[in-house]
């Protein structure tokens, strides 16, 4: 329980503007699908969810999600999943880049009747379209411990 009101905490600051004294962002909303698996089921899952991330520069930031996972032979029997995670977007090699290369991880929760406390690992790219970017992503959901993963390949929105 700790844990979850340390992020909280964590978010709610990160998004209410603490450390205006540095270069940032203003905060980004984001929307995202995927397709993936449980390594010790072998199933097939796909996910959505929703979430804001803000960057300060040079490209640290962080990144908060909720989402939804199911499997597709049981849609109405899915799982909530929860990330508060740290990010760091790299800066394109020309100034006029519109790719946007980043990694990610921090805490995860699985939850349905119970929370499953989780860390998660992950990299991706951005494609800038103006004020919309094109995410594509690989994330990692694992137990401290465990041999149990959670991959996958996700696709979405960010904007401004």
């Amino acid at each position: 329980m700790r844990t979850i009101l340390a992020c909280a905490v964590a978010a709610m600051l990160a998004f209410s503007g603490a450390g205006r004294a540095q270069a940032q962002s203003a905060p980004t909303g984001l929307v995202f699908g995927g397709v993936g698996g449980f390594s010790d089921h072998g199933q097939a899952v796909y996910q959505v969810g929703a979430g804001f991330q803000r960057l300060w520069e040079p490209g640290v930031g962080v990144v908060a999600e909720i989402g939804y996972v199911a499997r597709f032979d049981g849609p109405g029997e899915g799982i909530g999943l929860l990330s508060a995670n740290a990010i760091y977007a790299f800066r394109g090699s020309r100034a006029r880049s519109r790719a946007r290369p980043f990694v990610t991880g921090g805490y995860g929760m699985a939850f349905e009747e119970v929370a499953i406390h989780l860390a998660n690992i992950g990299a991706g790219v951005d494609w800038s379209l103006g004020r919309v970017a094109w995410r594509i992503e690989v994330r990692d959901h694992f137990m401290l411990g465990d041999n149990g993963h959670f991959f996958q390949v996700r696709t979405g929105l960010v904007w401004q």
